[in-house]
């Protein structure tokens, strides 16, 4: 792997984060003096359905915030559960398929049938459409479908 490749690589895995959800304070003690150890967790996986006495943000009166409190609410902008490329590559498939499928539907289906009679022009209108000559009349001429 070449150099350049590592530090792209590198600065990618560094740029793309979420919080960590490992127990205990990140802060010294010295931070914090008397304050509880808090449990990092993230309120993402709080029961929406527990009986809160803030249901928006999920927690209760007097309950002691954890310093990084910013990041492990509800609001925080930046958290986002991540996927295996395994499970990402069958989604991609998965959604690939059906628009595949639901594009052979409506081409079977829905495509315009073939006029009956193919338009024929007495020597494709070239003289109507301005040719002088035999040679302009290819040029000017309509062509006239004959795939079928």
């Amino acid at each position: 792997m070449n150099p350049l490749s590592a530090l792209t690589l590198r600065r990618l895995q560094s740029s793309v984060s979420t919080p960590t959800t490992s127990s205990g304070n990140t802060t010294s003690t010295e931070e914090t003096d008397d304050y509880p150890d808090v449990p990092r967790e993230l309120y993402y996986y709080r029961d929406p359905d527990a009986k809160w006495d803030d249901p928006q943000n999920r927690r209760n009166f007097g309950q002691p915030l954890h310093p990084d409190d910013d990041l492990l609410n509800l609001w925080s902008p930046h958290y986002y559960d991540t996927v295996s490329d395994a499970k990402a590559l069958q989604l991609q498939f998965i959604f690939f398929g059906a628009v595949g499928a639901f594009s052979a539907i409506m081409y079977y289906f829905f495509y315009p049938e073939r006029n009956a009679v193919p338009r024929d022009y007495p020597d494709g209108l070239a003289r109507d459409f301005g040719a002088r000559n035999e040679e302009e009349g290819n040029l000017y001429g309509v062509r006239i479908d004959k795939s079928y």
